[in-house]
């Protein structure tokens, strides 16, 4: 993990470039994983509604939130306390921003295809936007006893620390509070970061959860919320935001050291900057001038004269007079970057599938580019059918995403950005690049006979969740690629399993097979597939036996060379143990 000082210094003639190798979100309508993203996306979907069933019985007595639609998760009560080596009583007191904050940051280090004990004592970052904790509210109203894990459960600062205390990091940890800005504020901090060399990687977080009403009784007293519930960004019947709930890490590091290790990469952070909208008509008004300079400068100075961006995720949340502002400063951007622009930029913005994520807004706007890099494709703003009559007419290079639509980039890489501001005028702008062909993917075909697939669980049940999950996921990408990164890209537990197979058929079938009998519970090894490997080369299947039999939380190393890091190998399976004041 090691970084060349002489690089580091060269940074202003040279400008480090920065990858995202790794990410994890949970979002509205159990959207979970990048296929479902882009299954909403892709097809308009708005996923925001009334308060979900499994949700109410978590609420405080007299609790009015079920008034209000917006973007729910699933099972925000739920949290693997064991497997993050806290008690029942210090879970049930910690803030669930910070439970499953820490089980995202695993799953994104996993999507980096980064075993998480290889961090241990690095010089890595930590960086999580946040603007409010219900919980302590909530707790309260339901009478949880007030205890000695509260300080450490309720304060914000441990969204960061509690990250970089269970992974053993020593790079800076902070939480970033501006509101709705808060996680793309995050990750321009990381940026600087990372670049002047105080860090060597970052994990970057943002988190929203909705567990009381105050905030969404104010909104609506200021005439905020959407009557309706459905946010409209640019349209002509947009009436306010739906609020929603997020929860979302990237890991990002120097390009050439993710190239070094073999890290899928995402898309190209090409610059992040903030700034603040100084004094406006009120404090939470808008300036258009301000919003403009920050992205002519974050273009400037990321893309050395390079072409204005082809696709832009902007704040928008169905503001009518906002989401005006907004679009009249992208156009005058765009028209000082690239005067001689007629046409060509699309603008959209994912509030319209999952309300507004607040202060995981930011980072789940930069997710949704990433799916985009990899899909070539622009998806549809939900709920839009005419652009706003508040939008200046006339000839304009920019145009709302209305339909899902080849995005080429004219032979180039695809260049894109996102915008997050937050209510008391701090805001970002950050620019991002499609990844370089050669790391954007793998072979469609890279199966070779007799490869190795292992998997490993803290507990048997563990392990047999891990196998149904392979199951479903095992088909994403090249077995090379998945057999690679199951034994090198995770950490090693003490129960495992390990399969010899030369095709997803056969991998499936070993997967049956093995969800069929079940894990041994025995000493924490599995051993009977690998006794069976028909013609495995002697000197493998030995050293395949002695992982087996370890208790070292090492990958499984030296087997074969052939195959790749894939983000697409499926993540660690959490017990979804229940911690809530009533519980």
């Amino acid at each position: 993990m090691a970084s060349s000082p002489n690089r580091r210094t060269a940074r202003l003639e040279d400008p480090l470039e920065l990858a995202i190798v790794g990410m994890a979100f949970r979002l509205p309508g159990q959207v979970n994983d990048r296929t479902r993203l882009w299954q909403v996306l892709a097809n308009g979907v708005d996923t925001t509604g009334p308060l979900t069933a499994d949700r109410i019985p978590l609420l405080g007595a007299g609790s009015d939130l079920a008034e209000f639609a917006g973007g729910w998760l699933a099972a925000v009560d739920r949290f693997d306390a064991p497997f993050f080596g806290m008690n029942g009583r210090e879970a049930r007191s910690a803030d669930p921003q910070q439970r499953l904050l820490l089980e995202t940051a695993w799953h994104a280090l996993e999507d980096a295809a980064i075993a998480p004990e290889t961090l241990r004592g690095t010089r890595t970052g930590v960086f999580v936007g946040s603007h409010a904790c219900d919980y302590l509210s909530l707790s309260s109203a339901c009478g949880l006893e007030v205890d000695g894990y509260w300080n450490a459960g309720l304060h914000s600062n441990m969204l960061a620390n509690r990250i970089s205390h269970f992974f053993d990091l020593t790079g800076p940890s902070l939480t970033v509070n501006t509101a709705c800005s808060s996680s793309l504020e995050a990750l321009v901090l990381a940026a600087d970061l990372l670049r002047s060399g105080r860090c060597e990687l970052a994990i970057v977080g943002g988190v929203n959860l909705i567990l009381t009403s105050e905030i969404a009784r104010s909104a609506l007293r200021a005439g905020l919320l959407s009557p309706d519930g459905k946010c409209r960004p640019f349209d002509d019947a947009a009436n306010g935001f739906v609020r929603g709930e997020g929860i979302a890490a990237l890991v990002v590091r120097p390009l050439e050291d993710a190239r070094a290790a073999g890290n899928p990469i995402h898309a190209i952070l090409r610059n992040a900057m903030s700034a603040h909208a100084g004094r406006a008509a009120s404090l939470s008004s808008p300036r258009l001038d301000r919003q403009r300079d920050l992205i002519v400068a974050t273009h400037r100075e990321g893309t050395q004269g390079g072409a204005f961006v082809s696709l832009m995720e902007a704040h928008a949340a169905g503001s009518r007079i906002g989401d005006a502002v907004e679009w009249e400063a992208i156009e005058e951007a765009c028209r000082i970057i690239e005067p001689a622009r007629r046409s060509g930029v699309s603008v959209g913005s994912l509030k319209a599938n999952f309300g507004h994520l607040e202060s995981a807004a930011g980072i789940a706007g930069v997710i949704k580019l990433c799916v985009c890099f990899a899909k070539g494709q622009i998806p549809p703003t939900a709920h839009h059918s005419r652009r706003s009559s508040l939008i200046r007419a006339g000839h304009s290079p920019l145009r709302v995403a209305e339909r899902l639509e080849s995005w080429t980039g004219d032979g180039g890489p695809l260049r894109a950005g996102v915008s997050s501001f937050g209510f008391g005028g701090a805001m970002a702008h950050v620019i991002l690049e499609s990844p370089p062909h050669e790391a954007e993917s793998a072979a469609t075909d890279r199966e070779e006979p007799a490869t190795w697939v292992v998997m490993s669980a803290r507990d048997p049940d563990r392990l047999a969740a891990a196998a149904r999950r392979w199951l479903l996921e095992h088909e994403r990408a090249p077995l090379g690629d998945l057999a690679f990164t199951s034994r090198e890209g995770r950490t090693a537990f003490p129960h495992r399993t390990a399969f010899p197979v030369a095709s997803h058929d056969d991998l499936r079938r070993r997967l049956e097979e093995f969800i069929r009998v079940g894990p041994a519970r025995g000493d924490g090894s599995v051993i009977g597939a690998a006794t069976t490997a028909g013609g495995a080369d002697p000197a493998v299947l030995s050293l395949v036996r002695v992982w087996l039999s370890s208790r070292s939380a090492e990958p499984l190393r030296g087997i074969s060379a052939s195959g790749r890091m894939t983000s697409d190998a499926p993540k660690y399976e959490f017990a979804p143990h229940a911690y809530w004041p009533q519980s």
